[in-house]
């Protein structure tokens, strides 16, 4: 576990100087997950690692599995990693578990899809 206000608590500021890009997702599923390591970032990941370097590793090992692209979530402890194959994810999934971590195995959906399975 993470402390959200323990993570927030050691950022130096809570905005970049820079133009910071976000996750449109409805662009992003417009466009397909192939454009989501390019602009995906977590600004409080440096200052989560810091402290937990075990969400670092689960990292690692997700990219040494073959995702393209594996980040924080939030304010942590998930890790998401995005792959391109269902053989990948499935090898990865089995390895989290094995080494006593909960993991599922999501898809991403467009916005018509999302907005038809919100009052389901």
């Amino acid at each position: 576990p993470v402390s959200t206000a323990d993570a927030y608590g050691r950022l130096s500021r809570l905005t970049r100087q820079e133009a910071t890009p976000i996750i449109p997702f409805t662009l992003l599923a417009a466009k397909g997950i192939r454009g989501l390591p390019v602009v995906a970032r977590n600004d409080l990941e440096d200052a989560v690692l810091a402290a937990h370097p075990e969400i670092a590793e689960v990292k690692r090992r997700l990219l040494s599995l073959g995702a393209r692209h594996a980040q924080m979530s939030g304010s942590g402890a998930t890790v998401f990693g995005v792959f391109d194959n269902s053989q990948a994810i499935e090898r990865a999934e089995s390895e989290a578990r094995a080494a006593g971590y909960w993991a599922q195995q999501v898809r991403t959906v467009d916005v018509r899809e999302y907005q038809a399975t919100l009052f389901q």
